[in-house]
């Protein structure tokens, strides 16, 4: 009976580890097909992008992040967020590009 419950543990347990594993490679996917484009596919990509960020999406995404922001916090909070990035940027000679990384 020992050997039998041993038994049922260690096949749930390879069970587990696979289910793990084959999530792992699923997810692993995805990035190794982005770390594969070329240039050529990459600049496609982000063309594609710029077509579907139209300036009324752009501002209306600008509208919303900034209410979620705001009111998810105080405007204080904000504010004071929104100067130490600005001067961070500026002292540091930083775009946004860079500041987000």
């Amino acid at each position: 009976v020992a050997l039998d419950s041993q038994r049922e543990r260690t096949v749930d347990k390879n069970a587990r580890d696979m289910r793990s594993l084959l999530y792992t490679v699923v997810d692993g996917i995805t990035d190794i097909q982005l770390n594969n484009c070329q240039d050529v596919q990459l600049e496609k990509l982000d063309n594609m992008i710029e077509k579907e960020l139209s300036t009324s999406h752009v501002a209306s995404t600008v509208l919303d992040r900034t209410w979620r922001a705001i009111s998810s916090r105080s405007l204080f909070d904000f504010l004071t967020e929104v100067v130490t990035v600005d001067y961070v940027m500026r002292k540091l000679q930083l775009s946004h590009e860079k500041f987000r990384k």
